[in-house]
């Protein structure tokens, strides 16, 4: 067993750093971009200089229900689907899981998430949860997450707790618009670490 899927195996999780180029990134990011700038020039807002953030702030102040169904389609992007199905990820998997036999499920997410572009009254990230009631995937199955921006503890990282995978399917809530959350005590808030702050116990 290589160390890569040993500390997924003990973990749940595995943090491949590097594994992917900063000029991939940056070509779905100028590609995000794109989609926001062109929203925003059809309401003849002038673009001059404006980056990716820049562009989403104006187009949610300018024109909320043009924001929603523009951020609502990003998922949608060919440079997306590319990014997330690049040959790099599959060969780690092949390489240090050591897995052959691969189901894809359907469809990406894309996560928007800043202060500054809450949708009032509207989603801003899920409670705690376990990804297989969503994703209705094997039980033993991965989820991917790639960052397109430099995340750190006061930027919305994603934060696991080590270990919880090996409880099974923990007990959730039994009703309303919160189906996916698990009971509070199901956990402890102490035992969640920021996943890309993560570093093994054993150095």
């Amino acid at each position: 067993m290589t160390a890569e899927l040993e500390q997924y195996k003990s973990n749940g999780f595995f943090v491949a750093k590097g594994l992917l180029d900063q000029q991939c990134v940056d070509k779905v990011r100028d590609s995000i971009a794109k989609t926001f700038l062109d929203q925003l020039r059809q309401i003849f807002v002038d673009v001059e200089g404006m980056a990716l953030f820049d562009a989403m702030q104006a187009l949610h102040q300018c024109d909320l229900e043009r924001y929603k169904k523009t951020a609502g389609a990003v998922w949608r992007k060919l440079d997306i689907y590319q990014l997330l199905h690049d040959p790099r990820i599959t060969g780690f998997l092949f390489d240090k899981f050591g897995w052959r036999d691969i189901f894809v499920p359907g469809g990406q997410v894309a996560h928007i998430m800043a202060h500054e572009l809450k949708i009032p009254e509207g989603y801003f990230g899920l409670g705690v949860h376990q990804d297989f009631p969503s994703v209705q995937g094997s039980l033993d199955g991965v989820v991917v997450w790639l960052p397109l921006v430099r995340v750190d503890r006061d930027n919305f990282p994603l934060e696991l707790i080590p270990g919880s995978h090996k409880r099974g399917l923990l007990a959730t809530v039994d009703s309303g618009s919160a189906l996916w959350e698990l009971r509070p005590e199901q956990y402890r808030e102490a035992d969640f670490i920021p996943c890309l702050l993560y570093t093994s116990r054993r150095g």
